[in-house]
């Protein structure tokens, strides 16, 4: 009796135990088949795709279709590979058209190879003017030493757009060296030089050029006194001397200036407070210069 109850008990562990064998495997997440998908070789493939096309347009430069040249050009620039920088000088030897030539030009300053730059600075010497235009607009793409003094060299260019554009890149090409040649240039009638000298001089220059008040158009000085008026370097005494000189110059020109530097000033640092002595003076201007 008692055997057959023992068997009876072995018996029922053995399925249970059996059991549980078979939930433990059923438990088990089947394993999924991860369909791989060729990426590496979508990548390799579009790489390819895209050496092919490179290639080809670097053919195309040897064109005897213009058209054909100046759409290569185009996707040269679009594909931001700066190797292509090699070919497009290779071009501009052969002497090419005006209007390849320029596009060329420009194309080099988006593909912002530093190889470039002494082909540029070469073509700030050109015969056309345009082409030096266009050799300017690419060098500002660039930082190099170079370009400080190729644009201070520009400001005496017989081109006065040359001349405008010089100036205006010396804002962020140049440093505080390059203000005294922006003063002559200035005096020679490049006015677009004075908002450089806003943003490169000092105190002291930002002075001088109040000095110009009632000597020039004051539409020619305000551009370059905001520019020194907005800027990081100037302290508030200077500020406020600057703005009290165009005080007493008044006028329909200095209140529209006053409330652009309110709404400028204001922009830019919130955390003034209301009282801030040029925030006074500002308010000031605005309130006492009559609008006519």
């Amino acid at each position: 009796m008692r055997t057959k109850k023992y068997l009876h008990r072995i018996s029922i562990l053995l399925v249970v135990i059996s059991v549980m064998q078979a939930f433990s495997v059923w438990g088990k997440p089947a394993k999924k088949k991860i369909r791989k998908t060729p990426v590496a070789k979508t990548a390799v493939a579009e790489s390819s795709k895209n050496d092919e096309e490179f290639k080809a347009f670097i053919a195309d430069l040897h064109s005897s279709d213009p058209e054909k040249v100046i759409v290569a050009v185009q996707m040269l620039g679009l594909s931001e590979n700066p190797a292509a920088s090699e070919h497009l000088i290779a071009l501009l030897k052969t002497g090419p058209g005006n209007d390849i030539t320029n596009l060329a030009l420009q194309t080099l300053g988006v593909l912002k190879n530093p190889n470039a730059i002494d082909t540029l600075i070469k073509y700030l010497n050109h015969r056309r003017s345009d082409a030096r235009t266009a050799a300017l607009s690419a060098l500002i793409e660039f930082n190099s030493p170079k370009i400080k003094n190729a644009l201070e060299q520009k400001l005496r260019d017989s081109n006065p757009e040359v001349r405008t554009r010089a100036a205006l890149a010396l804002g962020t090409k140049g440093d505080a060296s390059s203000v005294s040649v922006l003063f002559k240039a200035f005096e020679r009638g490049v006015n677009e030089a004075a908002i450089s000298i806003g943003k490169l001089g000092s105190g002291k220059d930002a002075l001088h050029l109040t000095e110009y008040l009632g000597k020039l158009d004051i539409s020619t000085l305000l551009p370059g006194l905001r520019e020194y008026l907005l800027g990081k370097q100037p302290d508030d005494q200077t500020r406020l001397q600057v703005l009290n000189i165009l005080f007493d110059f008044a006028g329909p020109e200095v209140r529209q200036f006053a409330i652009q530097l309110l709404e400028d000033i204001k922009a830019a640092r919130p955390e003034m407070e209301y009282d801030d002595p040029i925030l006074k003076l500002l308010h000031k201007m605005v309130n006492q210069i009559a609008k006519e």
